[in-house]
């Protein structure tokens, strides 16, 4: 888990947008810190069984395992596979991260 008390669910996603994580495209994803100018890019995949439900979790997932959760699948990074001082600056509650996708 990298990020906690965010704005947005998968819920809050824009319909079209989910329709689009649903044709099962790659999925480019930026994790953004924008106060420290890091940035993380990696890839990954929606799937035509997302159900983006979830009214307050979004998660991306290394594996293929889908529920109301599930924002992406077969993600080439996890938790563990991200920079240390990226991780580090996140256990701030004050630091601020965005995600921006790009399908």
């Amino acid at each position: 888990m990298i990020g906690v008390n965010a704005d947005k669910s998968v819920r809050d996603l824009h319909p079209d947008f989910k329709r689009e994580l649903r044709k099962g495209k790659e999925v480019r994803v930026s994790l953004i810190l924008p106060d420290y100018g890091l940035v993380i890019e990696f890839k990954a995949f929606g799937s035509p069984k997302l159900i983006l439900d979830h009214e307050s979790d979004a998660v991306i997932r290394k594996s293929e395992f889908i529920c109301g959760r599930t924002l992406l699948i077969r993600s080439e990074k996890s938790a563990i596979d991200l920079d240390r001082e990226f991780v580090n600056l996140l256990k701030d509650r004050k630091t601020k991260v965005v995600l921006r996708m790009q399908v």
